[in-house]
This record gives structure tokens, sequence and C-alpha cells, in this order.
């Protein structure tokens, strides 16, 4: 999968890296790093974001990410990605203990407005297996890459016009809390997510939650 946006610190390094993708781009206003986790102090609710389809858009496109990102998070860093077109918005509930991770399985949320959640589903509906297990695993990967102890979202964009088993999805971000649409996890899960963030916030682990394995 990809990942790996880099800020963009002028408009010439905005166009070098729209060109040497040969492609449109997106750009956003970058989490702000806080500690040993990433936050959205500096980014989120869907604002701070343009997409880019013509190298004439460019310029204007910049400054008013860039504007918008400073009005809503203080910073007016931005960075550039891969624009997706025709894009499925899938979010995997990861736990982790600290030692381990385990997932309890994805949710659906591309329906939206405005950058904004409408509907969320789980599972995903019609997702290909083999392409599930793989976004399954890099969420694994990347919470145990991290030592994970918490609950939360990692987010990721299927491409449905990928031409490319590498290209079939992309890592967005992750959320290290509680999002207001776990209960719709809890409802295929039959868990109480509320009580196991606290739970691994006091020491448990996740075979001490009956989660292991």
């Amino acid at each position: 999968f990809e990942s790996g946006p880099k800020r963009l610190k002028t408009i010439e390094n905005c166009s070098k890296r729209s060109k040497r993708k040969k492609r449109p781009i997106f750009l956003k206003a970058p989490p702000r790093r806080g500690g040993s986790v990433a936050t959205a102090a500096a980014g989120g609710g869907g604002r701070g974001m343009r997409r880019v389809t013509d190298a004439a858009e460019l310029a204007e496109a910049y400054a008013r990410c860039k504007s918008e990102a400073k009005m809503a998070f203080g910073s007016d860093e931005v960075y550039a990605e891969r624009l997706i077109r025709r894009a499925r918005h899938i979010e995997v509930q990861v736990l982790g203990d600290g030692a381990s991770v385990t997932h309890l399985w994805e949710r659906d949320c591309t329906l939206q407005r405005r950058n904004q959640k409408i509907v969320e589903i789980a599972p995903a509906p019609f997702l290909d297996p083999s392409l599930r297990a793989r976004i399954l695993d890099a969420a694994l990967t990347m919470a145990g890459a991290a030592a994970y102890r918490a609950l939360g979202t990692f987010e990721f964009l299927v491409d449905r016009d990928a031409d490319r088993p590498e290209h079939q999805f992309a890592f967005m971000e992750a959320n290290p809390r509680l999002q207001v649409e776990h209960t719709v996890t809890e409802e295929i899960t039959g868990l109480d997510l509320v009580k196991l963030q606290i739970r691994a916030a006091e020491g448990a682990s996740l075979a001490d939650l009956g989660l292991a394995g």
C-alpha cells in the first residue's frame, strides 16, 4: 500500500511533486505531532483540503489551502497526496495493549457530504476478501510497530480504478481515540469498546480482555 506524504514548504515544491507524479494531486493540512502519536490538532474535519486536476489551478489551490489551514488549525503547512478519484473510505478498528494488537474488523464510511461521514457500514460490503485481509494486516502492522496501547482507527482509501495491486489502497491517517462511529463496530462484535479502552488504559492485556490470539 502507499503512504508517506511530504510537507510542502513552497508552491515550487508542490509543483515539482505534481509533475513528478504525473497525476492529479490532493492538497491537505497535516496533523501536528505531539508526544508519541499523531493527533488532529493541525488537521482534520475535512478542512484545509483542495483537489488539483489542472496545473493552472495549483497556485490558487495552494494559497487557499494554506490560508484555510492557518485559520482552522494555527498552522499553514500543507502536503500533497495522490488524488484517488473513485475512492472507498475504509477504516479499521484496532485495539492494542502495548505489546500486542488486534483488530475488530472494518467499517465503510464512503458515503460522505463535504468530507463529513454520513453513513457507516460494518463490515464493509462488497470488499474483496483478499483486499480486506491486506488492509487489516496493514493496520495491524502499523499499530504493532508503534507498540500501540489504546483503541484507535486506522483509515485507508481504496482505489476502485487501481491498475496494479500495490496501488489498490493507501493509508490516510490514524485516529488514536474512540470515534463517535464506534457503536457500529459494537453492533457487529457485541463488545463494549468504551470499557475495552478504559481497561487497556489501566494496563489490561488483550488476554485479560479475552481478545488474544
